[in-house]
C-alpha cells in the first residue's frame, strides 16, 4: 500500500528547475524511492531517474502521475495492456501536444515536432472560420 500523499514523499522529476530544497536535497528522494521500490522487488537495469516511472507505473498503474512533481510530459505504452498514457504536469510547464486523427496519432512537447509528422494534414477548417 503507497503512503499517504505529501509533499515530502512525491518524487521530483526535473530536478534542474528550482523548487523546494536543493538538488541535493532532491536527488536523496530519487534514491529514496529507488531504494523503496527495490525493497519491494522492482529490479533496474539502468542508472537513469527516467526508469523510476516505469517503475512506479508498475506499481500504481495510472495513479503513478499523483507520486510525480516539476516538470514533465510523458508518454508511456503498456504493451500488455495495448495502451499508450500521455500525461503532464498538473501546472502544465512542460506543454503536452497532441494531434490525433483516422489514421493517425503523434504527440510531443513540442508543437512543431507534431507538425513535421508527415501524417498530419494542416489544412484550415474553413467551418470554423466566421463568414
Amino acid at each position: 500500500m503507497p503512503e499517504p500523499k505529501t509533499a515530502k514523499n512525491r518524487l521530483h522529476m526535473d530536478l534542474r528547475v528550482s523548487g523546494e530544497g536543493s538538488a541535493q536535497e532532491r536527488w536523496a528522494q530519487v534514491a529514496a524511492e529507488v531504494a523503496r521500490l527495490v525493497a519491494a522487488g522492482h529490479r533496474f537495469r539502468s542508472h537513469s531517474d527516467t526508469e523510476v516511472i516505469v517503475h512506479l507505473y508498475e506499481e500504481l498503474g495510472e495513479r503513478f502521475v499523483d507520486e510525480l512533481e516539476g516538470m514533465f510530459a510523458i508518454a508511456l505504452w503498456d504493451s500488455r495492456a495495448r495502451r499508450l498514457m500521455l500525461a503532464r504536469d498538473r501546472a502544465g510547464k512542460k506543454p503536452l501536444f497532441f494531434y490525433r486523427d483516422a489514421r493517425c496519432l503523434a504527440f510531443a512537447s513540442a508543437m512543431k515536432a507534431v507538425f513535421a509528422h508527415d501524417g498530419i494534414r494542416l489544412d484550415i477548417n474553413e467551418d470554423s472560420l466566421p463568414h
